[in-house]
């Protein structure tokens, strides 16, 4: 057995690594990307804006935006605007006190997996990630996201290791919080009802029975997505999404290494499907139009769609081999978390332990973030892809921790 480190030292070297983490975001905020200028970076993604228009009578808060229903972050920043604080002051400490709780889920998350050992692990690794603080001065919703998938894990561990009723509607809510914060987060919360739904299932039937009614059910969703597809009311909804629109469009383009394309790409899929709403006399929006054109695409070749589908699975794992330009140090830093993730997650199964079974619930719950990614846009941002980190770490570091235990054992 490793031996567990003594819980007076546990503290202290967490708080150094609470102090490390500081300093590394607090050299990304006045060091990071700003367009040549220190400090506070007001990006226009619209978390901003949608934070001044709750509070302010003269702004006009669009609900039929594509980021009205990712209101928690501008949540957090509305005392800026109630209390007029400065800005770049409150923000500077709202992240930090957000990267601040992640660090601190992660490790109890560790904790509650193995020990204080994986904690101290995970947090440090986690820490580490120089990727993920690149944004840190951004007001951008990812690190809230971060923090809030740390909690999803925290009550997850807690759920399936204690089933309480209570851990369950606790990581019900976090779950759902989620698709308040970024849009992906829908993916974490429909994760978490089905397998909630399998892992009682499959205790009260045998393992072939289970498999036809997953099977069964299956079938059965598809053919009422289908059905209801067809209804042109609720395919119109669907369709002029902001989100399918994009997907639908840019998704099924070749995917370009370079931001200057990217770009490119974008304001041509802006300038195509708006002006092809300008010129409908049905009045449907250009997200309609994207899909639309997007769907035609896809139908047109579907064999190339697939294959363009698949160059994109590397990519989304070690995005630095596919962005041109980009530094030696950033290649090897996006190399190396990615490598021990899956590493990791190698020896977690190969040296197996009692909360096996919830880490591999854990790793289910991010995995469709990367499909998302995959299916939907791999641009030149890689901040989608990072997200699920936040998780990865965790249960990677704990393969690791089994490693060590086996060839100390031996």
């Amino acid at each position: 057995m490793l031996k567990e480190i003594k819980s007076n030292y546990v503290v202290l070297i967490f708080f150094l690594i609470l102090i490390f983490y500081f300093f590394i975001k607090t050299f990304f905020w006045n060091f990071g990307y700003n367009q040549g200028v220190p400090g506070l970076f007001i990006h226009g993604d619209g978390y901003y804006n949608t934070a001044k228009c709750f509070v302010s009578n003269t702004c006009y808060l669009n609900l039929e935006s594509f980021r009205i229903m990712q209101f928690l972050y501008p949540m957090y920043l509305t005392p800026i605007f109630y209390f007029n604080l400065n800005e770049s002051i409150y923000i500077f400490f709202l992240h930090h006190f957000l990267t601040s709780l992640t660090l601190i889920f992660i490790f109890f998350s560790s904790k509650l997996l193995h020990s204080s050992n994986l904690g101290l692990l995970s947090s440090l690794i986690y820490a580490s990630q120089l990727q993920i603080s690149y944004w840190f001065n951004f007001t951008l919703a990812d690190i809230a996201f971060h923090t809030h998938l740390s909690l999803f894990m925290f009550f997850f561990i807690l759920f399936f290791k204690y089933n309480y009723k209570i851990y369950f509607f606790l990581t019900l809510i976090s779950s759902l919080l989620l698709y308040f914060v970024r849009p992906e987060g829908i993916l974490v919360f429909i994760f978490f009802l089905i397998y909630y739904i399998f892992s009682y299932l499959i205790l009260f039937f045998n393992k072939k029975f289970f498999y036809l009614i997953f099977i069964s059910i299956i079938i059965f969703f598809c053919i009422l997505f289908i059905l209801a597809f067809n209804n042109n009311a609720f395919k119109n909804k669907i369709m002029s999404n902001t989100h399918v629109g994009w997907g639908l469009y840019y998704g099924s383009q070749e995917t370009k290494n370079s931001a200057n394309e990217v770009n490119n790409m974008l304001n041509e899929m802006f300038n195509t499907c708006n002006q092809k709403s300008l010129n409908d006399p049905k009045g449907k929006n250009e997200w309609w139009w994207c899909s639309k054109l997007g769907l035609d695409r896809i139908k047109s070749d579907p064999i190339k769609y697939l294959y363009l589908v698949s160059k994109r699975v590397p990519s989304v794992l070690y995005p630095g081999f596919y962005r041109e330009g980009v530094s030696l140090k950033y290649l090897i830093i996006s190399s190396f978390f990615m490598t021990y993730i899956i590493l990791g997650i190698f020896f977690l199964f190969i040296f197996k332990n009692k909360n096996n079974k919830i880490s591999f619930g854990l790793i289910l719950s991010v995995i469709p973030i990367y499909f998302l990614v995959i299916f939907y846009m791999d641009e030149w941002d890689v901040r989608y892809q990072l997200s699920p980190q936040v998780i990865l770490i965790t249960v990677s570091s704990m393969g690791f921790i089994n490693l060590l235990k086996k060839i100390k054992s031996n």
